[in-house]
């Protein structure tokens, strides 16, 4: 005597759809993963030339001369690490006679290259960097 098993029906082919939804859902989320990275980095890439652009300031006597460096510092950082910030705003504050010198740099960035994730077009940034000034090497008299 033979045991039949009993066939479950609707089940046929449900591998076929499963599978692509599945895949689709792996894709959603490394585009994700990959936004979220790339936000970061350029978050840390305008908050490392702000630093860079305030020890350029820090060095110089007056505060015309400081805001020439930090911007010409943090244009050129963002510039060498691929931040596609064209023209950042630099702001320059402080006093640079032995006290701190503050550089605040604002920046849109575009996010042409993750808009598959769902990110917006573009992202500002502004970022505020400190650095104490050295009587000796700017400011000083």
């Amino acid at each position: 005597m033979s045991v039949r098993r009993p066939r479950f029906c609707g089940d046929d082919g449900s591998a076929e759809i499963e599978i692509p939804l599945a895949v689709i859902g792996l894709i959603l989320t490394m585009l994700l993963i990959v936004g979220g990275m790339r936000i970061s980095n350029m978050n840390g890439d305008v908050r490392s030339a702000a630093h860079a652009g305030a020890r350029a300031a820090a060095g110089e006597r007056d505060l015309g001369a400081a805001r020439a460096a930090a911007q010409r510092v943090v244009s050129a950082s963002l510039a060498e690490s691929g931040v596609g910030c064209p023209s950042p705003s630099v702001g320059v504050s402080g006093d640079l006679s032995g006290g701190l010198v503050r550089v605040r740099v604002t920046c849109t960035v575009s996010l042409a290259d993750v808009a598959l994730a769902g990110f917006p077009g573009s992202r500002t940034v502004t970022v505020e960097a400190v650095e104490l000034t050295d009587q000796l090497r700017g400011g000083g008299s």
